[in-house]
């Protein structure tokens, strides 16, 4: 069964149609250039008939033009030697009249023998002025036997009349300016000479001879006798010749179907083949046709002219008449259908033989075409089939099926080009459709765009899900954004689209605000495998949550250097306090054991003195009484060390504090580096450098903790010696109140002295020691004072040290909100 969609049959069909269409050109060319060889073979023969023609009439009419010079040239020739003779004989006026007689009688001969020998002469003349000739003019009045008119010039006119017959009669009409009916003057052939010394011919001139009207062309010359004009000879031609060469040569060519002119230089009719009337008229009267093409005439060649209008060839060819100055012309004019004649039937000839061709050639064509179609029907089988295994493995891997196996790949032609073609479009397509998985299905918006208008034309998934969540507002999806120009969504179309049209000015990168959605866009161009730009890429990324977490971060992160920075220095401060503290610690120390000193010493005056008691119980009442003075200073002294003491722990334990809320910063900071790590990692590549910041906060923060711990440990070891002092203090402060009070009960026992010396001196014995104790316990007190003092430097160095951490805490944070807003 024959599939009419089938590979074999649109072969076939095609290859037909070619082969049909090609037989039809070949047939048709064929037709063509038969047609057009037969118009050019037409078109050449005519041409050349028409140029052969033109030659045969141009040189027939140069050579009838030649005839009839020759021929009126004669007569010049005899008119010429006539006047130069009558010229060399003239004896002048001064004659007798035998002599002038004599004279004309000779003149007379002369002209009579002229004619006698030149039997085509119709006559012979010549004309003088008055009494030019011989000056006896007034002899020969009315003497028409010597050629003279009622003048007595010499004017006589020899003729000849059909007859044969030879006369003379005086010339008429000699100085008259009146023109005949043709516009000749009459008096030309005599005027002419005299005016301007030339040769003269005139004609066609309507003359009576013997009787009978002619038309002539006259022939003069002038006759010069010193430089001076005195007269003319002349010979005179019956034109009747003329037109006879007209008829003879009409006759003679193309069976007499042309038209044969003799035309002189003012347009008259010399002769006329077909119009004999016509002769001393002008042309135009009785053949405008030919009056219309005499301006074409060319008085110093031969040309030919073929008529439009009259659908004729014309000849002309000039005649001159001897030294005139002037030329007749000859003019031959034959229709172009009778010089084509024999063109025309060639023509007709190879068009019938051109017909009887074209028909063998359709024929031909019709039999081969069909032959043709049938061999293409059995090659399109052995083509079509492995093209529809082609096809078949095409459409699969079009379909997404690259596991197939491409038969025909060892073929050596085009069949086997187009398997392995084949082959390497699955590799491609398998390639292709991972690389579009890989783009489609990446985490990062992608938009491909037209290279000159930026309209989208393609976007991946995650570019679909950011432009409906982006152009919610404005009341559009992600599918009818497509077709949209992209740079129509940037805050500056313009310069966007400037930047992203031009390949040089790519790649780029620029950070952008759509509808409160802060877009990072990295822009690249795309081009083919020859470098053609097929557009630009654009990979959009919603960095709104990054840059919020950032802010927040860099809220959070300088609030905690902040405290922590305040916390530095209320530690440095209260260090400070403590160093002050700790200094009055120790001066009062001093002072107490400058008066438990002082207390020893006067203990042992008292003791020295106890064996005088007896005799000076004012000294001991007074001695007492600056003992009990000195207990009472050294017990307020105490109470002020253990006041500033406390004050010392307390601020210590403050100190604790601001280190807990430090250690609780750090802690935080430290978790907050923990996430910024985390977020960088999910950014993949592009959070890298956000990754790398986020450690070093990290460090920093580690370093901070270690910091605070080093002060805690501080702290705790200065609360310990603080408690030690206050204790070491507290004592000394018990045994200053009991010497006090003992010193009071010496004060009240005063009275008892005598009685009770072995008690004083007890008493004295027991309060110097006490007084060697206060003063070991106040150098205790004096030494964790100044233990205190160097604590205090210390926790300001490390309060120091904190506030530098901190400022290197804020310093790494800028420079990571920096990096993480660039990301």
């Amino acid at each position: 069964m024959i599939k009419l969609h089938s590979i074999q049959m649109k072969i076939s069909g095609l290859s037909g149609a070619c082969l049909i269409i090609a037989a039809a050109t070949l047939i048709s060319f064929s037709i063509y250039s038969s047609k057009t060889t037969q118009t050019y073979v037409g078109e050449r023969t005519g041409a050349l008939s028409l140029a052969n023609a033109e030659d045969i009439l141009r040189n027939l009419a140069t050579t009838q033009a030649a005839s009839i010079k020759a021929t009126l040239n004669g007569a010049f020739d005899a008119a010429r030697t006539t006047a130069n003779t009558f010229g060399a004989l003239e004896d002048g006026p001064n004659n007798s009249p035998d002599q002038a007689r004599a004279q004309r009688q000779a003149f007379n001969a002369i002209l009579l023998n002229v004619l006698k020998d030149n039997p085509e002469f119709n006559g012979t003349y010549s004309a003088w002025q008055p009494d030019g000739l011989d000056g006896q003019d007034a002899l020969f009045v009315d003497g028409t036997a010597t050629g003279s008119d009622k003048t007595g010039r010499f004017l006589p006119y020899w003729t000849r009349g059909a007859d044969g017959t030879l006369a003379i009669q005086p010339l008429v009409e000699y100085d008259s300016e009146a023109r005949h009916p043709n516009g000749i003057v009459k008096g030309a052939w005599y005027l002419g000479p005299q005016r301007t010394g030339k040769e003269s011919i005139v004609g066609p001139l309507p003359y009576i001879v013997q009787g009978k009207p002619v038309f002539l062309a006259t022939m003069s010359v002038p006759v010069v006798v010193g430089g001076v004009f005195q007269g003319v000879a002349g010979a005179d031609y019956d034109l009747s010749f003329v037109q006879k060469l007209a008829v003879s040569v009409s006759a003679s060519l193309f069976d007499d179907h042309n038209d044969v002119m003799i035309v002189n230089g003012d347009g008259l009719v010399v002769a006329h083949s077909k119009y004999p009337q016509s002769i001393g008229k002008p042309l135009g009267e009785n053949d405008p046709d030919a009056a219309a093409l005499f301006p074409k005439f060319d008085p110093t060649k031969a040309v030919t002219v073929d008529d439009g209008a009259t659908k004729s060839l014309v000849a002309m060819a000039p005649i001159a008449m001897g030294r005139t100055g002037t030329s007749w012309a000859v003019v031959i004019r034959v229709p172009r259908a009778v010089v084509l004649e024999q063109a025309i039937a060639l023509e007709t000839e190879i068009q019938s033989r051109t017909n009887d061709t074209i028909s063998t050639q359709l024929g031909v064509g019709v039999v081969v075409a069909i032959l043709g179609i049938g061999l293409v029907w059995l090659s399109a089988g052995g083509i079509s089939r492995p093209l529809v295994r082609v096809a078949q493995a095409i459409s699969q891997i079009s379909g997404g099926k690259t596991d197939i196996t491409i038969v025909g790949l060892t073929r050596k032609d085009e069949l086997g080009t187009m398997a392995r073609a084949t082959d390497a479009l699955r590799t491609s397509v398998d390639e292709a459709f991972k690389l579009k998985q890989m783009v489609e299905l990446q985490p990062t918006p992608t938009l491909l765009c037209h290279p000159a208008d930026l309209t989208i034309t393609y976007m991946n998934a995650a570019g679909r899900t950011l432009l409906d969540h982006v152009l919610k507002g404005r009341g559009l999806s992600a599918a009818q954004a497509m077709g949209h120009p992209a740079n129509e969504f940037h805050p500056s179309p313009g310069e966007m689209r400037r930047r992203a049209t031009t390949p040089s000015a790519m790649p780029f990168k620029e950070r952008f605000t759509l509808d409160g959605v802060i877009i990072e866009s990295n822009v690249t161009p795309i081009f083919d495998q020859g470098g053609a730009f097929l557009g630009p890429m654009l990979n959009w990324t919603d960095v709104t949550r990054y840059v919020r977490m950032a802010d927040d971060f860099e809220g959070k992160v300088r609030s905690v250097a902040s405290a922590v920075s305040d916390s530095a220095q209320k530690l440095s401060h209260d260090s400070e306090d403590m160093r002050r503290i700790s200094e009055g610690v120790s001066q009062k120390s001093s002072n107490v054991a400058a008066a438990s000193e002082e207390m020893g010493i006067n203990m042992q005056t008292v003791a020295a003195a106890t064996n005088e008691l007896t005799a000076s119980q004012g000294e001991i009442a007074r001695t007492i009484s600056l003992t009990a003075n000195g207990a009472t200073k050294a017990a307020e002294s105490v109470t002020t060390a253990v006041d500033r003491v406390r004050g010392l722990e307390k601020a210590a334990a403050d100190i604790g504090a601001v280190i807990a809320l430090i250690t609780d910063i750090a802690s935080q900071t430290n978790l907050l580096a923990l996430n910024a790590t985390i977020e960088a990692a999910r950014a993949g590549e592009a959070g890298k450098g956000f990754a790398v910041v986020a450690g070093e906060v990290k460090a920093l923060a580690n370093q901070t903790a270690r910091a605070t711990d080093t002060i805690r440990a501080t702290v705790v070891d200065m609360q310990q010696w603080m408690g030690q002092a206050v204790d070491s203090i507290t004592e000394v402060n018990d045994i200053v109140i009991g010497m006090r009070e003992q010193a009071s009960g010496a004060a009240a026992a005063t009275e008892q002295q005598t009685s009770a010396t072995s008690e004083i001196t007890r008493n004295v014995e027991q309060a110097s020691i006490a007084s060697r104790e206060v003063g070991l316990h106040i150098g205790s007190v004096a030494s964790e004072a100044m233990q205190a003092l160097e604590n205090t430097q210390g926790i300001k160095a490390a309060a120091d040290d904190l506030s530098a951490s901190a400022r290197q805490l804020e310093k790494e944070v800028d420079g990571f909100l920096s990096h993480l807003r660039e990301v």
